[in-house]
């Protein structure tokens, strides 16, 4: 196989004033087996606040991927006859830090987006027992993501907590035939909703974390006649450092599906149940008198 490929890109930044820039990119890009391409992104930021504790965004942009050679000729399943995924997108987020008493902070970001992608490239599992990619459609994308975290410190003590939720939705738009079923079904391995949150402790040497994730069911056929089931997992972990001389030791041990949830991430491959896991890290650090 032989396949030969070049980017060229350049960017600009303009900050007319200290709270206020604007970011560009333009790229050519090309494949030996493919047309040229030329993606761009735009993005605009503007700070408020005279710590610069309010952020706001907005950004636009075309980007391009081509088929990597595992898309092409991955055996078996591999597919020569794959276009480039061709996706224009575009978000709108807000981020705000505020103190309290210096020794709390809160931190919040919402952010939506809207993308359009043509000739998206997703894998999809056959009848033969393996995955095959192709083109789908032009797909249209859009959603929020929500991010929520507040730290507290004070003495030796540490905690953080920290909340995010993430709506997506996205489909195929485009109807091939009277009988195609594929039409706004939510992309296979795509969950409409998803959470996670999570919480942090430490006290000198030592920390405590725990954090669980939901996820609602996703399909993993394009017309959603099957889907996986929605789960939630629980895991958790506590670890210990100590520092000697110029060694450095971090013990963890962690408990992954604490409540054995029985789940699956890929149609037919149930993923485990509760396991443990103990990492032991050993640092040097040489210092040159």
């Amino acid at each position: 196989i032989q396949e030969w490929g070049v980017d060229v890109q350049s960017s600009i930044v303009y900050r007319p004033s200290l709270f206020f820039n604007i970011k560009g990119l333009f790229k050519v890009t090309k494949r030996s087996h493919l047309p040229w391409y030329t993606p761009f992104t735009v993005e605009a930021n503007t700070f408020l606040g005279k710590k610069r504790h309010w952020k706001f965004w907005a950004y636009s942009g075309m980007d391009t991927r081509y088929p990597t050679l595992n898309d092409r000729y991955w055996k078996p399943g591999g597919s020569e006859s794959l276009q480039p995924e061709i996706s224009y997108n575009s978000s709108i987020g807000i981020s705000t830090q505020i103190e309290f008493k210096k020794n709390t902070v809160w931190r919040h970001q919402v952010e939506t987006f809207f993308n359009r992608v043509k000739d998206m490239i997703v894998w999809l599992p056959t009848n033969r027992g393996y995955f095959q990619p192709i083109n789908q459609g032009k797909v249209l994308a859009y959603g929020v993501h929500i991010t929520q975290s507040i730290d507290w410190q004070k003495g030796f003590h540490d905690i953080t907590l920290q909340l995010s939720y993430e709506f997506n939705r996205s489909g195929n738009t485009q109807k091939k035939s009277i009988a195609d079923k594929t039409q706004w079904v939510q992309l296979p391995y795509y969950p409409i909703h998803s959470g996670k949150i999570s919480g942090q402790y430490a006290w000198k040497n030592l920390g405590f974390q725990i954090d669980g994730q939901i996820y609602s069911k996703r399909m993993v056929t394009l017309d959603g006649g099957n889907f996986l089931d929605p789960y939630a997992l629980l895991n958790t972990s506590i670890s210990y450092t100590q520092k000697l001389k110029q060694v450095g030791l971090e013990g963890i041990f962690t408990c992954n599906n604490i409540l054995n949830q029985v789940y699956e991430e890929v149609r037919f491959r149930p993923m485990p149940g509760r396991n443990f896991l103990f990492t032991l890290l050993i640092s040097w650090k040489y210092e040159k008198n």
